[in-house]
């Protein structure tokens, strides 16, 4: 019953919206409380991840860790490094599918 509630309530919200997608910082997009809900549906099993090139771009801009990257990216421990590429890569290696 709670999955549903929180499920309709991420699909009114993005309903909502004029856009094709919300972006962190639209007004369409989830809060704190609407991400616990889903991730308790899903049993803890969401990750919280940053963009690898969220230093490139505000809010969180560096200019000397954007350099770096832009100098790096096409080394695959660039991609790798990070727990949002590392996930990705895991399931993908291990063949995992749920």
């Amino acid at each position: 019953m709670k999955a549903a509630l929180v499920l309709a309530g991420l699909a009114a919200t993005a309903a909502a919206s004029t856009q094709c997608r919300a972006l962190p910082g639209d007004a369409s997009w989830p809060g704190e409380f609407a991400w616990s809900l889903l991730n308790m549906t899903v049993r803890g099993q969401l990750v919280q991840t940053v963009p690898l090139g969220s230093v490139c771009h505000d809010p969180t801009y560096d200019a000397a860790a954007c350099a770096t990257l832009q100098q790096t990216w096409a080394q695959p421990t660039t991609q790798f490094v990070f727990p949002s590429a590392r996930l990705v890569f895991m399931l993908y290696l291990t063949d995992v599918t749920a």
